[in-house]
Formats: structure tokens, C-alpha cells, sequence
């Protein structure tokens, strides 16, 4: 194996080391909705966890940016352009699941609790964000070119369940303390912005 295609497969493992941090976090995510005293346990983790996902996403830069300067065949370039696509989208996945703890550690430290009806609704939200993300990020290490249409449709019913949450939100915003009017806002958008930046993926594979 030539020299790039030796940067290039360590980078998979990279990518797919990246893959296995981000859904750690989701899991730890999922536990500090379902009890809300758990984020106090796994805020400091989850904000390691995103420093590390920079420090990947420097290095694959590093490593691999330069290389599509070189001779290599148009699988080597493709594959270089997909790691590069995948660690920037992860790292910034990472960003959005650290925004969302800080906002749950906010709101626990201030002992502000999401009533039933938004418990539901973000756990929801998030699950769909979950599957979306397994599904897209097997689809980059396995190259299984057809999860991305099944993406796409998950994308898009995520999209309509978002903009259902915000709905029911607003109509009933009227009594509830600021803290918690902004920090579930803020939840809710940044389970929507995680859900873009695995859109971004779909879109350049099935270049829309």
C-alpha cells in the first residue's frame, strides 16, 4: 500500500474513533434527559469528549488536506474528501451535543424542570437525531450507498417533528420562567443543527 493509502485508511480508524465518541456522548445525553440529576455526573466528560473531537479533527486536517494536491485515483481522492467531510460535521455534531449539556446543566443547576409534555418531546427529538446520525455514520464507514435516501427521509420527518415542537412550545410559553423559555429553545435547536450538519453528509454523497 502507497504511502497516502496507508494516511488514508489510519484515517478511517480516526473518523470511526470519532463515530464511537459521539455516541457515547448520545448515550450519556439520553440518561440526563430521562434523570435529570445525571448531567451533573457526565457534563465534564461530555465537554472532554468535544475537546478531543477538535484535536481529531486537527490532526486528520493535517494528515490528509494536503494529499489531494497529489497524483492518486479517484477512489483515494474520493475517500480523502470523505474523511475530511466526515471529522469536520463530527466535530461540530460534538460542539452542538456539548451546547445541548450546557443547557441541561443550566437548567439542572437552577433546578428548573422540563414539564411532561417537553420531557417527551425533546427525548423524542433526540431519538430521532440518534438514529439518524447511526444510520448516516455506518453509511460512511461502510460505504452502504443506499442508507443515504433512507437518511434523507429520516432527516425530513425530523425536520417536520421540530417544527411541531416549536409550535406546541409557543402555545404555551406564556407562564414559564425565562430560564427555561431560552434553555429548551436552545435544546431543541442545537437537536436540529446536529440533524443539518448529518444532512450535509447526505447531500454531498447524493449531491443535491
Amino acid at each position: 500500500m502507497t504511502l497516502p493509502g496507508v494516511i488514508i485508511e489510519q484515517t478511517k480508524i480516526e473518523v470511526n474513533s470519532m463515530v464511537t465518541m459521539i455516541e457515547d456522548v448520545f448515550l450519556k445525553l439520553e440518561e440526563s434527559l430521562k434523570e435529570k440529576d445525571k448531567i451533573a455526573k457526565y457534563n465534564d466528560s461530555i465537554i472532554e469528549a468535544e475537546d478531543k473531537l477538535d484535536l481529531y479533527e486537527k490532526e486528520i486536517y493535517d494528515s490528509n488536506f494536503s494529499l489531494l494536491s497529489k497524483s492518486l485515483s479517484n477512489k483515494l481522492i474520493e475517500d480523502t474528501r470523505m474523511n475530511l467531510l466526515a471529522c469536520d460535521e463530527y466535530e461540530t455534531i460534538g460542539d452542538y451535543q456539548n451546547r445541548i449539556a450546557n443547557r441541561l446543566y443550566m437548567l439542572y443547576e437552577n433546578s428548573i424542570e422540563l414539564d411532561e409534555t417537553r420531557a417527551k418531546m425533546t427525548f423524542k427529538l433526540h431519538s430521532l437525531a440518534v438514529e439518524l446520525f447511526n444510520d448516516i455514520s455506518r453509511a460512511v464507514k461502510t460505504e452502504e450507498k443506499e442508507l443515504y435516501p433512507i437518511g434523507m427521509k429520516k432527516y425530513q420527518a425530523l425536520k417536520t417533528y421540530y417544527k411541531e415542537v416549536k409550535r406546541e412550545h409557543f402555545s404555551r410559553s406564556e407562564d414559564i420562567p425565562a430560564r427555561l423559555n431560552t434553555g429548551y429553545l436552545d435544546i431543541i435547536n442545537y437537536y436540529k443543527r446536529i440533524a443539518d450538519h448529518i444532512y450535509n453528509i447526505i447531500e454531498y454523497v447524493m449531491k443535491i
